[in-house]
């Protein structure tokens, strides 16, 4: 699957979310990238390929790091990622 592919369900993905009403899941586009590149760069942050549950963790994370002003005051919404994270995980892992 091409880059382009990748992104293109990645962004369906955290638009079907949004329409569900996940309070996280605006800016498609650009969190489709940051995900996409977070994802891919697993081991710079020492996680194992097989973990997916780390992997999850870790782009829910890294979501919020990248689109929360403070993301150490997250808290509750933290869940709200890891929803978002585990919905763009899915689609990645299939295809």
């Amino acid at each position: 699957m091409t880059q382009l592919t990748h992104l293109e369900h990645v962004c369906a993905a955290i638009r079907a979310a949004a329409e569900e009403g996940c309070p996280v899941a605006g800016n498609a586009e650009g969190k489709a990238r940051i995900a996409i590149r977070r994802w891919g760069s697993y081991k710079n942050r020492g996680l194992k390929e097989n973990d997916l549950r780390a992997r999850t963790r870790d782009l829910a994370k890294g979501l919020a790091q990248n689109f929360e002003q403070d993301p150490s005051l997250v808290g509750p919404l933290m869940i709200d990622y890891e929803h978002l994270a585990s919905r763009i995980v899915d689609v990645l892992t299939a295809h």
